[in-house]
């Protein structure tokens, strides 16, 4: 039996999450994720600590995530270790980004295609590994 957490809405679609993320992350609406827009929404939107000191703590990031684009809070935990490439472990920092950034930007322009940012989220949201949103 799968838990359910507070935030958990087995009726929203991982495309659904991926949407809200996508239009989340795009702030200016221009089509593309610049290198700002995409630190931004995977590491200073869930930095909680005052001041910020640019790392994002599991805990918080899949309390945050699942708060704002009511994903499943299992995959959101598995998600946020997929994102965590480098040590230290359990924490995102700017070296994370910038290393994911640098695969969905081949050419450095600083800019990624939503469509792109979009399948990057698919491909790293493990979603379709078990089931869960529909995927």
């Amino acid at each position: 039996m799968d838990l359910q957490y507070p935030f958990s809405n087995p009726q929203v679609s991982l495309t659904e999450v991926i949407a809200a993320v996508t239009a989340d992350t795009d702030a200016d609406a221009n089509g593309f994720i610049s290198e700002a827009e995409f630190r931004n929404e995977l590491l200073a939107k869930f930095d909680s600590d005052v001041p910020s000191d640019e790392v994002v703590s599991k805990t918080d990031f899949v309390n945050s995530w699942t708060k704002l684009y009511n994903d499943n809070h299992h995959d959101a935990a598995l998600f946020f270790d997929n994102l965590d490439t480098f040590l230290p472990f359990g924490q995102l920092s700017e070296v994370d980004l910038l290393f994911h950034m640098g695969l969905l930007d081949p050419d450095g322009d600083g800019q990624v295609a939503v469509a792109d940012f979009g399948n990057f989220i698919r491909q790293m949201h493990p979603c379709s590994a078990h089931g869960h949103l529909g995927c």
